[in-house]
């Protein structure tokens, strides 16, 4: 495969400069979109140059499948189940307890193998729920923040029990906040 020649056919020359594309719009604050999984893998801990470090956790692929803006856009769902605050891991074992019920018990079913990302990939893709969705914007102190994005503040199980049924659902629903009794993310750090 030739990587200097056009899906056109024509040949890319000496050039110096190439863009990929713009900043996309963000998911406005509180709304709920029907999503499914489309990918899960174990992403390992990692240590800052400044010293930090983050724990290992589940990077989920969400792809949102409710007609609208949103249909076909891919957002990752980062589930920390070894925070270092307590009870924001317990938080995020929540949200992956939410998975294994909508997934039939598959994730506990792996045991030792949820550990694998071949495994918990498997198990999870295919999972469909409702998942609101956060924006964060603005840093701790109210600053803008470099690069606006997503992040997931809760996941439940989607409505109705055939696909026909969870989409036309979907479409009748209006985009609008609802009222959880459990926030599944911190109101003053989304992560």
């Amino acid at each position: 495969m030739n990587y200097f020649t056009l899906s056109t056919g024509e040949e890319i020359r000496d050039i110096l400069e190439a863009q990929l594309g713009g900043k996309r719009e963000l998911i406005p604050d509180g709304n709920e979109l029907l999503c499914q999984v489309s990918g899960a893998e174990w992403i390992d801990e990692k240590t800052y140059q400044d010293g930090t470090t983050a724990p290992r956790y589940l990077k989920v692929q969400l792809h949102i499948i409710e007609p609208g803006k949103y249909k076909d856009r891919i957002e990752p769902h980062n589930i920390r189940l070894n925070d270092t605050k307590e009870s924001k891991a317990d938080k995020h074992r929540k949200m992956l307890a939410v998975y294994d019920t909508l997934s039939g018990g598959k994730l506990r079913a792996l045991g030792a193998k949820i550990d694998d990302s071949n495994s918990i990939e498997r198990a999870m893709v295919g999972i469909k729920a409702v998942v609101k969705f956060g924006a964060m914007e603005k840093d701790r102190d109210g600053n803008p923040v470099e690069f606006p994005n997503n992040f997931v503040q809760a996941v439940k199980r989607a409505e109705g029990s055939s696909d026909q049924q969870i989409m036309a659902k979907a479409a009748e629903r209006e985009i609008a906040p609802s009222v959880y009794d459990e926030p599944m993310a911190d109101e003053e750090d989304p992560f």
